[in-house]
C-alpha cells in the first residue's frame, strides 16, 4: 500500500497528533481508508485482498500515522491491518479527489481543507479552455462545503498569472504557519492550521498582474498585514475604475493622459474620487474633466501667467475683486475653469460687509463654473481673527472654518510679537476639505479659540 493521488500535502504536525491519539485509543474504530487498485484488475476478489497493490487516496494522514505506529510496534496486531474502501483503477482524477474529500469531511480526527489546499486543487483541475466544466469539476470535489460563488471565486484566483498565484500560495502558507505580519497562532492552530477567508483577496483578480504582484510581495516581505492588503487592493480597484471613467470622459487613452496630464493622472489627484461611491465619483469626475478640458483650451498668452507646481497656472490682474465676474474672467482667460484655492491678503481697513461681499462673489463665480469644491485662505491681523471668522460663518458657504497663525518669514528678532506673527482663516466649501500641501511657505499652528500665541524667538 502506498500514497496515491493526494487531495493535499501531508502535514507532519497533524500526523504526529493523530499518531498520539491512535496510540491512546488503539481499539477505536477509525474511518476506513479510501484506496484505489494500482493495477487494472477486472475481477477483484475479496478473499485475495492482500494480494493486490493499492494507492491510498483518502485518509493519507491516517495511513501515515498507522504506518509509523506499525514500525514502532511490529508485533501489535491492531496496527497491522486497516479497513479499506476499494475502488477500481479506471476512475477519473476528479472522481478520486471527490472520494478523498468525502473521506475528509466525515469521521473523527479530521481537519478541513485550508484555503491553500483549495487554491492548489483548483489550479490542478484547471482545463485549457477554462470553461464551466472546470468550475463544475471543482464544485463536485468540494461537495456541499462551498456555494457556487465561492468555488467560482477560487477558480478566478487560480486563473491569475502564475507568478501571482505562486505568491498567493506563499502568503497562504505563511498564514498557516503564523509567519505574516502581526500574526500569532494559538497552540491548537499549531496542530490544525488556521484557515484564511478567500474574500481577503476579493479585488486581486480585477487588478493588473503587476499591481497584485507588488502588494503580495509586500505581504511576503512582512511590510503589510492581510487587512492592509485588503484595503490597498480595494483602493487600487476603485482607482482603476476612476482611471477608466477619466479616460472615457476625456476621450483618449490612459497612456496619452499620463503624458499630457501627469499630475492629474497621479494617485494623489484621483484618490479623492476613489474614496467616493462609484456613482457619486462619476458625477464629480465629469466636472473635474470639464474643468481640465477648459484649462487645456486656455492659452498662456491671453494674460501674463505664472506656472506653478504640477502645471498649475496663476494670472495676475490689478482690479477691484468685487467687480470681477465669471463672464469677465472667461473673456480675460479663455477657458477659465474656476479657482480651487483663493488667497486673500485682507487689508486692515476692510469692513466686514466688504469681506462678506468678496466671499459671496468668489462662491458665485465658482458655482457658475461648476466648481463647488474650493477653499479660501484669508490672511489678516491676529486681532481681526474673530471678526473674520464670524463674517465667514454668516455667509453659510463653508462647512469648515479653521484658525491658524503663521510666522512671517521676513520677521526680525527686534520686531514686536504683533509684527512677527500673522493670522490666517482657512475656509473649506461644503463638498470637501482640500489638502494644503502647497502652503509650506507658512509655518502654521492650528489652535482652538482659546489658544495662545508664543514668540518665535
Amino acid at each position: 500500500m502506498e500514497l496515491g493521488t493526494l487531495l493535499r500535502e501531508i502535514r507532519e504536525p497533524f500526523v504526529r497528533e493523530l499518531k498520539k491519539k491512535m496510540g491512546e485509543f488503539a481499539n477505536h474504530a477509525y474511518q476506513p481508508l479510501v484506496v484505489l487498485l494500482k493495477d487494472d484488475v477486472t475481477d477483484f476478489r475479496l478473499c485475495n485482498a492482500n494480494g493486490y497493490f493499492y494507492k491510498v487516496i483518502g485518509g493519507c494522514h491516517n495511513f501515515e500515522a498507522a504506518k509509523q505506529l506499525h514500525a514502532e510496534h511490529p508485533e501489535d496486531e491492531i496496527f497491522k491491518k486497516r479497513v479499506c474502501c476499494v475502488y477500481r483503477s479506471n476512475i477519473s482524477d476528479a472522481a478520486l479527489l471527490w472520494f478523498a474529500n468525502r473521506h475528509n469531511e466525515i469521521g473523527e480526527f479530521r481537519h478541513k481543507m485550508t484555503f491553500n489546499d483549495k487554491l492548489r486543487l483548483c489550479k490542478r483541475m484547471k482545463t485549457e479552455n477554462k470553461d464551466d466544466e472546470w468550475e463544475k469539476c471543482c464544485m463536485q470535489i468540494f461537495s456541499k462545503e462551498h456555494t457556487k460563488n465561492v468555488v467560482k471565486f477560487m477558480c478566478q484566483l487560480a486563473d491569475m498569472d502564475d507568478d501571482v498565484v505562486d505568491l498567493l500560495d506563499r502568503v497562504a502558507l505563511m498564514y498557516e504557519n503564523g509567519k505574516l505580519k502581526n500574526q500569532h497562532l494559538s497552540p491548537a492552530q499549531l496542530i490544525v492550521p488556521p484557515d484564511m477567508k478567500p474574500y481577503v483577496f476579493k479585488y486581486l483578480p480585477n487588478l493588473p498582474a503587476s499591481a497584485s504582484n507588488e502588494i503580495l510581495q509586500q505581504v511576503v516581505a512582512g511590510e503589510m498585514t492581510l487587512s492592509e492588503l485588503k484595503s490597498e487592493a480595494a483602493s487600487l480597484y476603485k482607482l482603476l475604475k476612476v482611471q477608466e471613467q477619466f479616460a472615457d470622459i476625456m476621450g483618449c487613452s490612459w497612456q496619452m493622459l499620463e503624458e499630457t496630464h501627469p499630475f492629474q493622472c497621479s494617485r494623489e489627484a484621483l484618490e479623492q474620487f476613489a474614496k467616493l461611491p462609484l456613482k457619486e465619483a462619476a458625477a464629480k469626475l465629469r466636472i473635474y474633466c470639464r474643468r481640465l478640458k477648459a484649462a487645456d483650451v486656455a492659452g498662456t498668452d491671453s494674460l501674463a501667467s505664472i506656472t506653478g507646481a504640477a502645471g498649475t497656472k496663476g494670472y495676475f490682474m490689478e482690479k477691484d475683486c468685487l467687480l470681477l465676474s465669471s463672464e469677465e474672467l472667461e473673456h480675460l482667460v479663455p477657458g477659465f475653469p474656476g479657482a480651487d484655492l483663493i488667497i486673500l491678503d485682507k487689508p486692515k481697513d476692510w469692513p466686514d460687509d466688504r469681506l462678506k461681499s468678496f466671499l459671496n462673489g468668489v462662491t458665485s463665480l465658482n458655482l457658475n463654473l461648476d466648481l463647488a469644491s474650493f477653499a479660501v485662505v484669508i490672511l489678516c491681523d491676529p486681532l481681526q481673527l474673530a471678526s473674520v471668522v464670524n463674517t465667514a460663518v454668516s455667509t453659510s458657504h463653508f462647512i469648515d472654518v479653521t484658525e491658524a497663525f503663521y510666522v512671517k518669514m521676513d520677521a526680525k528678532d527686534a520686531y514686536p510679537l504683533q509684527r512677527s506673527v500673522g493670522g490666517m482663516v482657512i475656509l473649506c466649501s461644503v463638498w470637501r476639505k482640500p489638502c494644503f500641501s502647497t502652503m509650506e511657505m507658512w509655518q502654521t499652528r492650528s489652535r482652538s479659540h482659546s489658544a495662545s500665541i508664543r514668540s518665535s524667538s
